[in-house]
């Protein structure tokens, strides 16, 4: 029985478009054509239906163009081809609580900003939020960074600092652990305006 191997087109689309605009990630590019056709492959496209067996999905320019039965999608003359055969097709993960940082001691933060972007990517994610913030400038800067192609990455949605209503500190206390209710809705909106994060995480008893 062939080997199942797990290949993320929306990944392979996102590279190849990354590829052409920044040379710093072309090292992590493998493929980078500028127009790819995956033959024979199971496509599961994450709607709930049964995953669709033989098809065929066309990439044109890192944006997918045709995706159907390999009986009835001719791709390009100029396409290279990659035959999936036993293989399975899923779109990009979008992770919604993710962290670019671990405390390995349970008090002190340990960044990994240079490699969990790299990792998302390799497993699969295409869109990551973060979970809450302990160093909120570099977030930032990271998005920046991946956003203007200058390092691989997951496209990055932002959290801000934790607020937190915890009755005992922890790693990441932050001055809102009081008056919850009341910095909630005076600090979350200007902090978010000023920093360009979309969401605050906060935790509460």
């Amino acid at each position: 029985m062939p080997s199942r191997y797990l290949l993320t087109v929306a990944v392979l689309a996102a590279s190849v478009a990354c590829a052409r605009n920044a040379e710093p990630i072309r090292d992590f590019v493998k493929i980078d054509e500028p127009v790819i056709a995956l033959t024979n492959a199971r496509v599961i496209d994450g709607t709930g239906v049964r995953g669709r067996p033989d098809q065929t999905i066309v990439i044109s320019n890192g944006h997918i163009s045709e995706v159907g039965d390999s009986g009835t999608i001719s791709p390009p003359s100029n396409a290279r081809i990659i035959d999936l055969t036993g293989r399975t097709v899923l779109p990009g993960y979008v992770m919604a609580h993710e962290h670019l940082s671990f405390t390995p001691d349970g008090r002190r933060e340990r960044s990994v900003r240079v490699s969990f972007p790299r990792l998302y990517l390799a497993g699969g994610a295409t869109t990551i939020r973060t979970a809450g913030s302990a160093g909120l400038s570099a977030d930032l800067e990271l998005k920046r960074s991946i956003d203007q192609h200058e390092i691989p990455g997951p496209n990055l949605d932002v959290t801000s600092p934790y607020l937190d209503g915890l009755p005992f500190p922890w790693p990441f206390q932050t001055p809102a652990a009081t008056n919850w209710h009341r910095n909630l809705r005076r600090r979350v909106p200007p902090r978010s305006k000023r920093t360009s994060t979309s969401h605050a995480k906060s935790c509460r008893p």
